[in-house]
């Protein structure tokens, strides 16, 4: 349970940095709103993935962002399940995909594999065939 401690934190050190206002107390954020186009704030987390930067991980490149209230709820699990078998389109266009949830490291490796089992069930129900993806480089 680091990382809901964590997050607060990082909005507000991201907020200073871009001049933007926030009620922590009520976990609204006041900023301005991320548009196509517009630069991601600079968070570094420990994410399922490793120690990651978000702006050095995702610099040129076009992101989508896939926020979510929490692991292992039924709806982002297929929806995220379906964004597994369409990943080799997003990479093809050079597009990244990245899931953000206030859940714990641990919490996200565990429903990997949930997502991917529910993935690889779809497929297969429609007679395709799914790739394990490849690990991280």
């Amino acid at each position: 349970d680091e990382f809901p401690a964590l997050l607060p934190s990082l909005f507000e050190q991201a907020a200073a940095r871009e001049g933007s206002e926030m009620e922590l107390d009520s976990m609204v954020f006041r900023q301005a709103p991320l548009l196509l186009g517009s630069p991601c704030p600079d968070v570094s987390a420990q994410s399922d993935r490793g120690f990651i930067r978000i702006r050095r991980a995702l610099h040129g490149h076009w992101t989508v962002l896939f926020a979510h209230p929490r692991d292992f709820t039924p709806v982002c699990t297929t929806e995220l399940a379906r964004v597994v078998r369409l990943a080799p389109e997003f990479e093809k266009r050079g597009v990244k995909l990245m899931g953000l949830s206030c859940d714990d490291v641990r919490s996200h490796e565990t429903w990997s594999h949930d997502i991917m089992a529910c993935a690889v069930e779809a497929a297969e129900a429609a007679g395709e065939t799914l790739a394990p993806p490849e690990a991280p480089g």
